[in-house]
């Protein structure tokens, strides 16, 4: 696996659609659940996963917030 180690843009939060998560590393985590037709805030939680769900109830992407909280 290579790592990004250049100056690219990189979307925030990170989305498992560029970085794969393990789900044991889901563990322990606040979690928030999206589905299509949700509106969702933009406050931020350290270290919080959010999990969109299609209408199908697939899972589309998994995005996780920095566990550094930001000042």
């Amino acid at each position: 696996m290579s790592l990004i180690n250049d100056d690219r843009w990189v979307p925030w939060p990170l989305s498992v659609k560029i970085m794969p998560t393990m789900i044991e590393e889901l563990l322990g985590r606040k979690v928030r659940i999206v589905y299509p037709e949700d509106r969702i805030t933009e406050e931020y939680q350290p270290g919080r996963i959010t999990i969109y769900i299609t209408e199908e109830h697939l899972i589309s992407d998994i995005k996780s917030e920095s566990d550094i909280p930001i000042e």
